[in-house]
């Protein structure tokens, strides 16, 4: 399967999925879990997660910007 297919990032939907998961999981703070360290500081996924959604926009609106608008 290709990385890039019908103008899709199958490997940044899966990051961008992962980082919400995190962010989830964050503010959840499930006892059990909550002193692991990637837990305590996942609300950093905050911010991956909106460049990822940034890149995705960018490049799927990228040459319809480009191009100016039509009416």
């Amino acid at each position: 399967m290709a990385a890039y297919s019908h103008d899709r990032y199958v490997a940044l939907d899966s990051l961008r999925g992962i980082s919400a998961l995190m962010v989830a999981l964050y503010h959840c703070a499930i006892a059990p879990m909550s002193h692991l360290p990637i837990l305590k500081n996942s609300y950093l996924f905050v911010d991956f997660f909106f460049v990822l959604s940034g890149f995705v926009i960018a490049t799927s609106y990228g040459d319809r910007l480009s191009s100016g608008y039509r009416v």
